[in-house]
C-alpha cells in the first residue's frame, strides 16, 4: 500500500488508514513508497500478479481486496496489470465492466489494428463470460492541472477512453 507522504501528502493522507484496515485482516500488507498515479490515490500493489488497485480508502479497500482475491477485480478500482501495456490495460477494464468481475491480469490482450494515431483497436480473451471481445480504444491527453496534492506545477496527464465494437 502505497503511503509515501514526502512525494505526494495524499499517499499518506489516503494510504495509510487503508494499510491499517487491511493489516488487521490480512498478514502480509506493507506499506510501501510511491508507486505511481497519485490522482488514484489511496493505491495498491497486489503481489505476486502485479495488479494495481486504485481510488481505495479505509471504508472500500477490505471488499476491494476480498475481491481481488477471490478473482473478481471492480473495473472502478482497477488501474491496470504490470505487464499489460495501457492500452490493454483500458481495454480489459472496459471488458470487466461490460461483462462482469474477473481476474485482470487473466485477461490478455492484443493490439490489432491502429486506424488513426490515437485510435487502436485490442482484442481482449480469457474472460469466462465471453470468447472474445474487440475495444477501439482512444489516447487523450488531458489539459494541464495539479496531479498530486501538494502539485506546484500543472502537468499534463494521459486517459483512455473505451468502446466496445463487438464480441
Amino acid at each position: 500500500m502505497c503511503s509515501h507522504g514526502t512525494h505526494d501528502q495524499c499517499c499518506a493522507v489516503r494510504g495509510r488508514p487503508v494499510a491499517a484496515v487491511l493489516a488487521e485482516r490480512y498478514e502480509h500488507v506493507l506499506e510501501c513508497s510511491h508507486v505511481g498515479g497519485d490522482r488514484f490515490g489511496g493505491n495498491l500493489l497486489a503481489l505476486p500478479t502485479g495488479t494495481y488497485l486504485g481510488r481505495l480508502d479505509a471504508d472500500t479497500a477490505p471488499a476491494v481486496v476480498a475481491a481481488h482475491l477471490a478473482g473478481r477485480d471492480d473495473p472502478a478500482h482497477l488501474r491496470g496489470v504490470t505487464t499489460q501495456d495501457q492500452r490493454v490495460q483500458a481495454a480489459v477494464t472496459a471488458t470487466l465492466a461490460a461483462y462482469g468481475a474477473s481476474a485482470a491480469y487473466r485477461l490478455h490482450g492484443e493490439i490489432v489494428g491502429h486506424p488513426a494515431p490515437d485510435r487502436w483497436h485490442v482484442s481482449v480473451t480469457g474472460h469466462p463470460a465471453v470468447a472474445q471481445v474487440r475495444v477501439e480504444v482512444r489516447r487523450i491527453v488531458l489539459s494541464p492541472a495539479p496531479r498530486a496534492c501538494r502539485a506546484e506545477i500543472d502537468k499534463v496527464a494521459v486517459t483512455y477512453e473505451t468502446a466496445l465494437l463487438d464480441s
